[in-house]
């Protein structure tokens, strides 16, 4: 029985640091909207800044039936290759 080793936890890893990048960036959005809106001297810049961060998240919108299709194809293809890998690291196939 061939056992390839160090293999068993790459999916779960690259799984978590791919939900690691995303999560960075979200708080990374966040953390640059806030800090715009700390640095407004007076509501006019403020709603400004508001405004814009509405239009550019309504540019974003037309792109979400794409991403969501994207990603439920990679989620898709991530949970087949830990199950391939679960299934191959136990043996359980037992090929000659």
């Amino acid at each position: 029985m061939k056992q390839e080793k160090g293999i068993g936890g790459m999916s779960i890893l690259l799984s978590v640091v791919t939900s690691i990048f995303i999560a960075g960036i979200l708080i990374a959005l966040f953390a640059i909207t806030g800090a715009e809106m700390m640095d407004a001297t007076d509501d006019a810049t403020a709603i400004d800044v508001i405004n814009d961060s509405t239009i550019a998240i309504g540019d974003t919108v037309d792109w979400f039936p794409i991403i969501i299709t994207v990603g439920a194809v990679v989620v898709v293809i991530a949970l087949i290759a830990i199950v391939i890998t679960a299934i191959r690291g136990t043996g359980f196939l037992g090929g000659a």
